[in-house]
């Protein structure tokens, strides 16, 4: 049934039938947290754990063997900033080479 079909007045959101009660939420997605403290602190669990992962991409990084000799100077002298741009170049550089690529050459 259309809008135009209704036999219903149109009605303002505070006037329509069986809505909740005061003070409760009753449109949108239900909440994830208790409170603003509770978001709060899974946030910075969150980035807790990002950062502990990141450096231990750090830890394995440095302690890696590549085959390029220009990356492995960069990573063995720089410092975490440098190590994850120099990453970043490679992989980027890495990734539009693809479309570059023989179909009989092998993936490094």
């Amino acid at each position: 049934m259309t809008s135009q079909n209704r036999r219903e007045p149109i009605t303002s959101r505070d006037e329509i039938r069986g809505e909740a009660a005061a003070g409760e939420r009753s449109a949108g997605r239900a909440r994830l947290w208790a409170d603003d403290a509770e978001k709060h602190r899974q946030y910075r669990a969150r980035r807790r754990e990002r950062e502990r992962l990141i450096e231990e991409l750090l830890h394995a990084v440095r302690n890696a063997d590549f085959e390029d000799p220009a990356l492995q100077k960069r990573i063995s002298g720089g410092d975490d900033a440098d190590i994850l741009r120099a990453l970043i170049e490679h992989y980027r550089a890495r990734y539009w080479m693809l479309q570059y690529r023989q179909p009989n050459e092998r993936s490094r």
